[in-house]
């Protein structure tokens, strides 16, 4: 029966992609019959390279095919291709595979809203880091109302545990005194962590101030502060961000009284990021640059209970980063893309009332032991694309054991809940002066 060809016979192909890409993927070849052998040649194909042939049964074969990348791609098991192993017979030609090669080149709507809701979060995460960070700066600047000689420098380091994530963090503080009231600080900090919606954190800054007493009760300062900010994250999509930073601003505290100090600052800062990011049908990276605007103000108060230090505490804060454009270049499904996403200005708004209760442990004319205990509430409000606000509460508990000719030791454990989200850490820190 040779050159004949069953009527009965038929064979089709199936699987493959739907979308362009350049990516190697297999075509499923079922026969109806049995049938000999046959290798890549012996089909009809364009655009892509068929790389291999490959079955168990004779009957359903594997067809290994790689894209040119810039094609129309067109496969077909061709009549006589390969022959019926029962009766000899050729085999009849199969349906024909296709898939279009799309230029895509403006950005496709799924990596514009990827790029946006990945700079949205990023931001938000950094805004709420540099409110607490500079309203930690002008609440500190208390302690030095009424002068403060030369601090050596000193430097601690902490090891913390944030919701089962490992946490290693540092501080650099020294004060020169220029007399006259006028003083110069230094601060810095570094820290590594991982939060737990899989957002990685590493930053370092350091920042340089220049401090006058105005009066008795009264001090303002000036300080100039530069961040090195490198995140990752791993959840729809993986990616990460390289960020640095310049603040400037001003700052003051005044004591209303012994047991009353109030504290306030302004800052306007400027940012550099590069982003990368993608999944498996895009990878794209993307440049921009923010601009900040803050004020916060706070009380604090510090009132001896007889059994405990008493410091109740009250700041209310506000940012706003202007994001702009992102310009965002890559590829998606194989094929390169560029263009600008614009994205939404984050802002955002947080209260905090706090109270502390500052035990002290006797422990025989040994190192100071205090233990504290922090009840707080806190209420946050973020406008970007969307609003989201809500109120919170939150509890510390810290242990400080401090001795003045060997190295201090502080373990804290916090838990926080603020839009329906909670947060917990446990931290130990030392700390050595030289």
């Amino acid at each position: 029966m040779d050159n004949c060809i069953a009527s009965y016979s038929s064979v089709h192909l199936t699987g493959g992609p739907t979308q362009p890409t350049s990516e190697d993927f297999t075509l499923t070849a079922e026969f109806s019959e049995p049938v000999e052998m046959f290798a890549p040649d012996d089909l009809v194909y364009s655009g892509a390279e068929i790389t291999d042939v490959t079955t168990s049964d004779n009957r359903i074969f594997t067809i290994h095919v790689s894209p040119n990348g810039s094609e129309d791609i067109s496969i077909l098991i061709p009549e006589g291709a390969t022959v019926s192993l029962d009766d000899g017979a050729d085999h009849p030609a199969s349906n024909t595979f296709t898939l279009a090669w799309a230029e895509v080149g403006d950005l496709p709507s799924e990596v514009e809203e990827a790029v946006r809701n990945s700079v949205t979060r990023l931001t938000t995460s950094q805004l709420r880091q540099t409110l607490k960070r500079h309203d930690d700066m002008a609440r500190g600047a208390t302690a030095r109302i009424g002068g403060q000689g030369a601090v050596p420098l000193s430097f601690s380091g902490s090891l913390d545990a944030d919701g089962g994530a490992a946490t290693t963090a540092g501080t650099l503080y020294g004060v020169q005194d220029h007399g006259g009231g006028l003083r110069t600080i230094l601060e810095g900090a570094f820290d590594i962590n991982r939060d737990s919606e899989g957002l990685r954190r590493g930053s370092v800054y350091l920042r340089g101030s220049l401090e006058q007493d105005l009066s008795p009760k009264t001090l303002g300062g000036l300080f100039v502060e530069g961040e090195y900010v490198l995140m990752d994250f791993d959840d729809a999509y993986s990616g990460s961000q390289r960020s640095t930073a310049v603040f400037g601003g001003a700052y003051l505290a005044h004591a209303f009284g012994p047991a009353l100090f109030g504290h306030a600052y302004a800052g306007i800062g400027t940012g550099r990021h590069a982003l990368d990011m993608g999944n498996d049908r895009f990878s794209v990276d993307g440049d921009y640059d923010t601009q900040t605007v803050e004020i916060g103000a706070g009380l604090t108060g510090e009132y001896d209970l007889g059994w405990a230090m008493f410091a109740p505490g009250v700041s209310m804060l506000y940012g706003r980063t202007h994001i702009g454009e992102v310009a965002v270049d890559g590829t998606y499904l194989g094929s390169d893309v560029t263009g600008d996403v614009a994205v939404d200005a984050v802002s955002m708004a947080r209260a905090r009332m706090m109270a502390s209760f500052a035990l002290p442990i006797d422990t025989d004319g040994g190192p100071s032991t205090t233990l504290t205990v922090a009840p707080n509430l806190l209420c946050e409000r973020v406008v970007a694309a969307r609003e989201v606000s809500g109120c919170g509460y939150g509890l510390g508990l810290g242990l400080s054991v401090w001795d003045l000719n060997a190295p201090s030791l502080e373990l804290s454990f916090d838990v926080e809940r603020v839009n329906d989200l909670t947060t917990y850490g446990i931290n130990a820190m030392v700390s050595h002066r030289f």
